[in-house]
């Protein structure tokens, strides 16, 4: 199976072969999905376990903020010395 799909219109699918949109990440691994990063992990968003997705946003690889969409949560620390 593909792991990676270009449509004729120029959207992208990884791990689907029908992108609805330009870019499209399909999983049904717990706690997969993309990251952006330089060195270090600057923002998740991912499938949780039992269809929680989230969004977090990291400094120096910890989790600063995130956004469950299960438990309708926000959680914040505070980032000392974060620009």
């Amino acid at each position: 199976a593909a792991k990676m799909f270009i449509s004729g219109s120029g959207n992208v699918g990884i791990g689907t072969l029908s992108p609805g949109k330009k870019l499209v990440v399909e999983t049904t691994t717990d706690y997969d999905g993309i990251e952006v990063r330089d060195v270090n992990a600057v923002a998740r968003i991912a499938n949780g376990s039992a269809d929680d997705g989230y969004i977090q946003l990291l400094h120096g690889n910890a989790v600063k903020n995130q956004i469950h969409r299960k438990y309708k949560s926000f959680t914040s620390t505070r980032c000392g010395g974060c620009y």
